[in-house]
């Protein structure tokens, strides 16, 4: 059986991150919610914070599905060697 956690927003955070703008924002599993639109918050990934601007469209998303924790492996492509004639 998989317990799943209900959906809620901490009343104190609610009202503390509508009323800012650009915010700090540690919670990356609280759900994002109608009243949380139009603000811009900087997310915690573990080393530093990211600007998230919320729309519409993310309602119901939680903040951290939005933000990458994880750096992106890239491998350096092979150089052909030219040899000069």
């Amino acid at each position: 059986m998989i317990f799943k956690q209900p959906k809620y927003i901490p009343l104190v955070l609610l009202r503390k991150y509508t009323k800012l703008k650009l915010s700090k924002f540690y919670l990356r599993s609280c759900p994002i919610n109608l009243l949380m639109t139009n603000i811009q918050l900087k997310v915690y990934n573990g080393k530093d914070f990211v600007i998230l601007p919320l729309f519409k469209n993310m309602i119901n998303f939680k903040v951290g599905e939005f933000v990458l924790t994880r750096v992106r492996n890239e491998y350096k492509k092979k150089r052909k060697k030219k040899r000069k004639k």
